[in-house]
């Protein structure tokens, strides 16, 4: 959300910034969507490598490191963006049931 909204303070007019969670299946789906400037095609590859920022003086990590968290706990992380219109960026994890072994559930 932070990187939305830094990516939309340069810009003329409204800014949105709008965040939904949903179930899907044993996964909890969270998707944040901008009406920023958009993710050029050309960096849509790389934005998740770590140490690859597009902002001065960026470390490059943000992305990275929540791509690792959510890799770790069994989801996903990705992007959809039109250049000129915005972005989405998309996580799921799995719900706190399906994360939890086999005999660990409470009863």
């Amino acid at each position: 959300m932070l990187n939305a909204a830094q990516a939309m303070a340069a810009q003329p007019g409204p800014k949105d910034l709008v965040v939904t969670i949903r179930a899907e299946g044993e996964m909890l789906r969270v998707d944040v969507r901008d009406n920023g400037p958009g993710i050029p095609p050309g960096q849509l590859g790389t934005i998740f490598d770590p140490f690859y920022s597009t902002k001065p003086g960026g470390m490059g990590m943000g992305l990275a490191i929540c791509k690792t968290c959510v890799g770790a706990q069994g989801g996903r992380l990705w992007v959809a963006s039109t250049p000129g219109e915005g972005s989405t960026f998309s996580f799921t994890v799995p719900t706190a049931r399906a994360a939890l072994p086999l005999g660990d559930a409470a009863e």
